[in-house]
């Protein structure tokens, strides 16, 4: 293994390490560690504190991409779950109305009898 493939495994393993600890913080409520994570990084990995930082810098940024693609997909499902519950209700309508006989033929030919 070469040394520049060594650095970038290395790199790679604090970005993860670094993802996993804000993931782990965000679902416990608390904080894993006394220092702050680019120190913990820095020692663990025994990295500069250009790449420690740069490490958690890129694992913050995904951590936060994430959340929001979270809030993104919260949001379209729960319009998607609106729409499909005024289908239904306006199905149901409908079809009590085809029962009491009281469906127009614009109607009819709208939901294809």
């Amino acid at each position: 293994m070469t040394e520049t493939s060594y650095a970038l495994e290395l790199f790679h393993q604090a970005k993860r390490f670094a993802f996993q600890t804000l993931v782990r913080e965000k679902r416990w409520g608390r904080k894993l560690h006394q220092e702050s994570l680019h120190i913990v990084v820095k020692k663990k990995y025994g990295l500069n504190d250009y790449f420690a930082n740069s490490a958690v810098r890129e694992a913050n940024a995904l951590f936060f991409s994430l959340m929001e693609l979270n809030k993104m997909h919260i949001q379209q499902t729960e319009e998607k779950t609106e729409n499909r519950t005024n289908q239904t209700d306006e199905i149901r309508q409908n079809q009590r109305k085809l029962h009491q006989g009281k469906l127009t033929v614009s109607e009819k030919y709208k939901i294809r009898i």
